[in-house]
């Protein structure tokens, strides 16, 4: 079968050797576990393709550039690729060098991957088959935990990106402590909580770190809205479209903080909306926010049986575009 030419181009400029971005260093690790398939999970805009990247240019520290190669399957072009393109893509590579087949292992790092049907199958048997390391992502909500193991029947392990944490946040602005905190300074101790404010009005997504504040407010709210339209609303066919927007600004003002569903959706009732608990649980697919429960150990856990356990947790710096997103409604 002949190879797509929009993926014979990603090929040639896969193995083309090309100046490596200067990126912030993330804390993530792959866990050093062979034969298994690699996922990278992580909600939208968290630096997924940022951390592929810079695992594939840890790999060409080492190896001989056509042994790791970085392909993106999120291009238009490729609107309707099958599975079976990937083995041609495989062919293609052991055509070119004869050598590798069976002899060094090859890193694939495919992004994006949940866009071609199918490639669950095509992974698992190359793992079989060949002598391969392979990591994929992807943004959607079809790349999850259990939907990941179930397709690949166990054969996959999932590393969660999330935004930057506050250590991260500091790297990225070329300030992380170099010494532990009991050894700071008066005067270092003070920058670092002034930095950590900055932090939970900033939040950690890579690409609002350094905007002006209108600016900031505008891309995080575009964020919660593609999650809310492309991975919950078109996924699941949610009709109650306002009700669950609600929903999602009502946690993410409300971050960590106790919530009853029931009371929740009494409001909602009282609005004129009719909506069900289904519609909470699939925001959490998303990784933009997921339920805590209290720990019900010991004295204290067994005191706080009687409030309602559901929480919210949301990515720092969410909660502040949602609030300034309703002091302009």
């Amino acid at each position: 079968m002949p190879l797509n030419p929009v993926l014979e181009e990603q090929l040639n400029t896969a193995l083309s050797p090309a100046p490596v971005a200067a990126t912030t260093r993330r804390d993530a690790v792959l866990p050093k576990v062979r034969n298994k398939v690699h996922a990278v999970t992580g909600m939208r805009r968290a630096g997924k393709t940022t951390f592929l990247r810079q695992l594939l240019a840890e790999e060409r520290k080492r190896i001989a550039p056509e042994r790791a190669l970085y392909l993106s399957f999120d291009d238009d072009r490729l609107a309707d690729i099958k599975a079976d393109q990937l083995s041609a893509l495989q062919e293609e590579l052991y055509r070119r060098f004869p050598q590798l087949r069976r002899r060094e292992t090859v890193h694939w790092f495919f992004d994006e991957i949940q866009l071609v049907p199918g490639w669950e199958r095509f992974v698992r048997r190359v793992l079989d088959t060949e002598q391969v390391e392979i990591v994929v992502s992807g943004s959607s909500a079809r790349m999850l935990s259990r939907e990941v193991h179930s397709a690949l029947r166990g054969r996959g392990l999932e590393t969660v990106i999330r935004p930057f944490d506050f250590r991260e946040f500091l790297r990225h602005r070329g300030e992380e402590p170099g010494a532990e905190a009991r050894r700071w300074t008066a005067a270092e101790r003070s920058h670092v909580e002034k930095r950590f404010a900055e932090f939970l009005a900033e939040g950690g997504f890579p690409e609002a770190q350094g905007l002006a504040p209108r600016l900031r407010v505008e891309l995080l709210q575009g964020y919660v809205d593609t999650v809310l339209f492309r991975d919950v609303v078109e996924r699941y066919g949610i009709s109650q479209v306002n009700a669950l927007r609600w929903v999602v600004r009502h946690c993410l003002r409300n971050p960590a903080g106790s919530m009853s569903v029931h009371r929740l959706f009494q409001d909602l009732k009282a609005q004129g909306h009719a909506a069900g608990d289904g519609g909470v649980q699939r925001v959490g697919t998303t990784r933009c926010g997921s339920r805590l429960r209290q720990d019900g150990r010991g004295f204290r856990g067994r005191f706080l049986r009687g409030i309602p356990r559901r929480q919210a947790r949301a990515a720092a710096g969410l909660r502040r575009s949602e609030h300034a997103a309703g002091a302009r409604a």
